[in-house]
């Protein structure tokens, strides 16, 4: 029984010893969780500061990035395309209204003479009334 007792005893210390490797074991593995945690918020921080600064960074054209006089001068040949394309825009809007102006007073006139002869129609037949 003495015997007995004293195995026990001992497995319950080499348990208790094996408890506190696993313990020391998982505080190692926690510490390495964090720290690894940690690197990788940094890592996202970094990330997203470099894509910050890339994307503010970015040039408004490729060529931008030769030089900034070719830079300029890409941006006002573009904005001078677009002011051409503006002006031949505006001139076309500018027929169309004149074109339908044009077909407006045809309209009007046709209505005009319509109104006309059938005002000269009555007229006619209220004289034709009158001489009866």
């Amino acid at each position: 029984s003495r015997a007995k007792y004293l195995e026990l005893e001992y497995e319950l210390e080499k348990s208790e010893e094996a408890k506190l490797d696993r313990d020391k074991q998982i505080l190692s593995l926690t510490t390495e969780l964090a720290r690894l945690r940690e690197a990788y918020v940094a890592l996202e921080q970094k990330t997203l500061a470099m894509q910050a600064k890339k994307e503010t960074n970015l040039p408004r054209t490729p060529t931008k990035q030769r030089g900034t006089a070719t830079a300029f001068q890409e941006e006002k040949d573009t904005l001078t395309r677009q002011l051409n394309k503006a002006e031949k825009a505006l001139a076309k809007e500018r027929g169309l209204a004149s074109q339908l102006r044009r077909e407006l007073d045809e309209q009007l006139a046709k209505l005009a003479a319509m109104a006309e002869s059938t005002g000269a129609d009555e007229e006619a037949e209220s004289l034709q009334a009158e001489n009866e």
